[in-house]
């Protein structure tokens, strides 16, 4: 039993060494963000991705690319326009592969080629490529029973996809993975280091990004010093929704490498040059100052930047130029209100009997208690919004005052970077936007209190003359219908 778990252990131990012999040993990961794209905000106004160009059926949104939907016979790619120059580097995918039917087709392919590709037969992509391509292949063609399957196949441009086995006498390495339908995206990494690939493979089971496997590894690989990368998919009689969520492009730098950075002395005489260029860059400024006397002024990089106090006061005038605009507008409706209360009002004297006539005609149509309640309701909010404004005028007013005050018993007020913008302000322009603040609060005040709108009386718009016929009509109605309802039940007994 103690061999079974040394052997156990040993294995273990090999496995977790061959994986560390995977990882690159002292390198840099650098982003390359013109080689990559992830959501969300994934795409431009007009459709496109940023530094990616998309065909076929592929439709980008706002999260995600979707490559091919669930139609037969769709082909679509998405192509990086830029090439990546870095001998290594590494890349990650994330994608979902799902569909209704338990099988799907055809599957996906990532690739990085030497020109970009268009639409032909291998997975939506072109044959006979010259580079990397990395199949995920749903559809069992030749009938072994071993898909879903990743595989890893090169191509120098004169070899031709074999889709009927498909392309297992073609592949240099791959494993068995199941990579529909998974509760969070599969993730495909692939890492190109002196002249070894390695394909990890993570199967969405968990979100933990550090829950891969390797999938396969290929020594003494050789593949094109700048391509593009990219990902195509294609359906055939059965349909999934390829969809690609993000592409991560990173390029790998070795430390131990000796970087092409300057000597000492370099350095030294770098500086130097500097030192000799900011030299002579002064000189021809004083040289412009002493033949250009008058443009001096302009050139104070003081007046480029506005003044605390010009600031606050453009603020307060845009507030007071929307507070005006809005009492423009409450003015208009507070007008149509009153109009619409003043009709109300006549109307009601109007359908009042008049001299005490019982026989006067009553319009009952003519206004309900459901319009008077929601006029009110209107009025009411009306009201409350007035009272806010009132209360931002206020708050206006007082920082008005504040600055005001501030800029009046400050013992040193000017200095001389602000002796012009002192010169522009007027006094009395302080003042009349104080008082004009003043007579805004009034004026609000006053109409606060005009427009206390009371509930036209009801009881008088109904007689009792006329509430009396109500009823007697009311009584007839009921009378007859019950005497049709006895009648029509009498008659249906005849027929037992």
């Amino acid at each position: 039993m103690n061999s079974i778990y040394l052997s156990v252990a040993i294995v273990a131990i090999l496995y977790i060494n061959l994986i560390n012999a995977f990882v690159p040993p002292d390198i840099t990961r650098r982003f390359e963000y013109k080689l990559s794209f992830k959501g969300p905000h994934l795409v431009f106004k007009d459709g496109s991705v940023p530094f990616w160009q998309h065909g076929g059926s592929a439709i980008p949104s706002n999260d995600q690319i979707r490559i091919t939907p669930s139609l037969r016979s769709q082909k679509g790619r998405v192509w990086c326009q830029n090439q990546i120059t870095s001998a290594d580097w590494e890349i990650e995918v994330l994608m979902r592969v799902s569909g209704r039917s338990r099988v799907g087709a055809d599957g996906m392919a990532i690739w990085y080629t030497d020109k970009i590709g268009s639409e032909g037969p291998v997975f939506g992509s072109s044959d006979q490529w010259n580079g990397l391509g990395i199949f995920l292949d749903s559809f069992d063609n030749d009938a072994q029973q071993n898909n879903p399957y990743i595989s890893v196949m090169t191509n120098d441009g004169t070899k031709t996809y074999d889709h009927h086995r498909d392309g297992i006498t073609q592949q240099l390495a791959g494993c068995l993975r199941d990579f529909r339908n998974k509760p969070f995206p599969i993730r495909i990494k692939v890492e190109y280091y002196k002249r070894t690939l390695t394909v990890y493979y993570h199967g969405g089971l968990s979100n933990d990004l550090s829950n891969y496997e390797i999938c396969a590894r290929v020594e003494n690989i050789d593949l094109p010093k700048s391509g593009h990368f990219g990902v195509s998919a294609a359906t055939g009689g059965l349909a999934d929704d390829h969809d690609v969520l993000a592409f991560l492009t990173h390029s790998l730098i070795d430390n131990s490498v000796p970087s092409n950075t300057p000597s000492t002395e370099e350095q030294k005489k770098y500086d130097k040059e500097y030192e000799e260029f900011m030299k002579q860059l002064e000189a021809e400024k004083e040289k412009f100052r002493k033949e250009h006397p008058e443009k001096q002024e302009e050139m104070d990089d003081k007046k480029l930047y506005e003044p605390e106090t010009d600031r606050q006061f453009r603020t307060i005038l845009d507030i007071q130029n929307m507070i005006q605009q809005s009492v423009r507008s409450l003015d208009g409706k507070i007008a149509e209100v009153l109009g619409r209360q003043e009709r109300i009002v006549s109307l009601l004297a109007t359908q009042q009997p008049q001299g005490g006539q019982p026989n006067a005609q009553l319009n009952i149509d003519t206004i309900r208690r459901d319009e008077v309640n929601n006029l009110m309701n209107q009025q009411g909010e009306l009201v409350r919004t007035i009272r806010d404004i009132y209360s931002s005028v206020s708050e206006v007013q007082r920082k008005t005052n504040f600055i005001h005050d501030s800029a009046r018993n400050q013992p040193n007020p000017i200095s001389s970077q602000n002796q012009a913008l002192h010169n522009q302000i007027d006094p009395a322009t302080i003042q009349q936007i104080s008082d004009g603040v003043k007579n805004f609060k009034f004026e609000m005040a006053n109409l606060l209190n005009r427009n206390q709108v009371k509930c036209p009386e009801t009881s008088s718009c109904l007689s009792p003359f006329f509430f009396i016929v109500i009823i007697v009509a009311q009584s007839l109605i009921f009378v007859v219908y019950s005497y049709i309802k006895n009648r029509s039940e009498s008659q249906m007994k005849k027929f037992y």
